[in-house]
């Protein structure tokens, strides 16, 4: 019995030796915050990023015009330009669920955009979210 407890003891020993040492190999305190790096603006064509969309609404933040098409899919290139590539990913898969799924849009892409009119695509991700569970 003595031996398993000083077998035990041991290895408490060295795994807290060993978080020590990883704590301080990693030269930031626990509680210790880190401030975040700003986003990198990606362009995804060889159009520059305007001052508005550097100083306005990021990514998913932005909120979709959905009065034409043309003017939808000019706001997803802007979500696309200023957000990480796996938000556009999630947002696509939930605009692609939607033309399947909401039956307003009767699987029409331009109905679906006025009827996404004036939504962030944190709400539509909302939405999709909510309509899964």
């Amino acid at each position: 019995m003595k031996q398993n407890q000083r077998t035990f003891s041991t290895l408490i020993m060295v795994h807290l030796f060993v978080l020590l040492t990883l704590a301080a190999c990693a030269g930031v305190e626990p509680d210790q915050k880190q401030p975040a790096a700003p986003p990198e603006v990606k362009s995804t064509d060889a159009t520059e990023i305007s001052a508005e969309e550097i100083t306005g609404p990021r990514g998913l933040d932005i909120v979709l015009d959905g009065s034409s098409i043309e003017a939808f899919d000019k706001s997803l290139e802007k979500v696309k330009k200023t957000g990480s590539e796996g938000d556009y990913a999630a947002l696509e898969n939930a605009l692609d669920y939607l033309l399947l799924y909401e039956i307003g849009a009767q699987g029409d892409r331009a109905k679906l955009a006025s009827r996404l009119d004036g939504m962030t695509g944190q709400e539509i991700l909302k939405k999709v979210s909510l309509r899964r569970n």
